[in-house]
């Protein structure tokens, strides 16, 4: 007859069994699920003039809310901005659970080990510093809420073009970023024949003469033979379309509505 002692067994199986309901993750448990939601953190760019690459490694996202900071890791690497155009946005956060409350901030952590850098139209890497992330972090002042066994998706629209100015040899970030929440967002997309950049502005605003563009919510480019402006919230916009030979024209009126694309052409 084989003989086990009680307390033996108690401490092998115990083990198995909390790996089997909780694997390791308290948030699996049904009562950490029923008070948490899903968040989603994304980013996106608006195009530049002189560089063809901007690249840079996010390491962490700290969110700032009621209680002590919430650190959180992003597995994100090195990432090329300006590869995050026409509607495509890079995943930051996108399995992450936390419990419900209200944000107001959202702070961006750069690697201390890649820093980062462009590469210009001429093919030569350029050093691209960001003076107020170095010590601090790039900070979002943004209040969102996290709801119970909701999903929240934010969108970090990171603009280049408002962003980085060339002082003398060196080409220097102050960051420009529009966080918006995704799903309260549409887009317009469309074909202008000769275009070199179409700045799109909230209806009231004034559209400004150089393609700077920096009263505009965003900008694009077209890729593959169209334009996407992203992200953009509910309302009207007036686009002002920049020609390649220094021109523009304007076309006022255009709608966004939340989850839907608005076409229109030069046509």
């Amino acid at each position: 007859m084989i003989r086990i002692n009680l307390l033996q067994f108690l401490f092998t199986i115990f083990p198995l069994i909390s790996c089997g309901i909780f694997a390791g993750n308290p948030e699996e448990d049904d009562g950490e699920k029923k008070n948490s939601g899903q968040l989603i953190v994304q980013l996106t760019d608006a195009p530049i003039d002189d560089l063809i690459n901007v690249n840079i490694q996010i390491d962490k996202l700290i969110l700032m809310g009621n209680g002590s900071p919430l650190e959180l890791d992003v597995g994100l690497g090195t990432i090329d901005l300006l590869s995050l155009q026409g509607g495509k946005a890079a995943d930051l956060l996108s399995t992450t659970r936390l419990r419900e409350g209200r944000y107001s901030q959202i702070k961006l952590v750069l690697s201390d080990k890649i820093s980062p850098s462009g590469i210009l139209k001429s093919g030569e890497k350029v050093d691209v510093s960001i003076p107020s992330a170095e010590q601090s972090g790039i900070k979002i002042n943004y209040s969102f809420e996290v709801i119970s066994e909701e999903k929240t998706e934010i969108v970090l629209d990171f603009d280049l073009r408002k962003s980085i100015r060339k002082n003398q040899n060196r080409y220097v970030m102050r960051p420009v970023i529009r966080p918006v929440n995704r799903q309260m967002t549409g887009q317009i997309r469309g074909i202008f024949q000769d275009s070199h950049l179409i700045c799109a502005f909230e209806a009231g605003e004034s559209a400004d003469e150089g393609d700077d563009c920096p009263n505009a919510v965003t900008s694009a480019i077209e890729i593959d033979g169209a334009f996407t402006l992203s992200f953009l919230p509910e309302g009207k916009f007036h686009l002002r379309v920049f020609r390649k030979n220094g021109t523009y024209f304007d076309r006022p009126n255009i709608d966004v509505t939340r989850n839907q694309t608005t076409v229109i052409s030069d046509n």
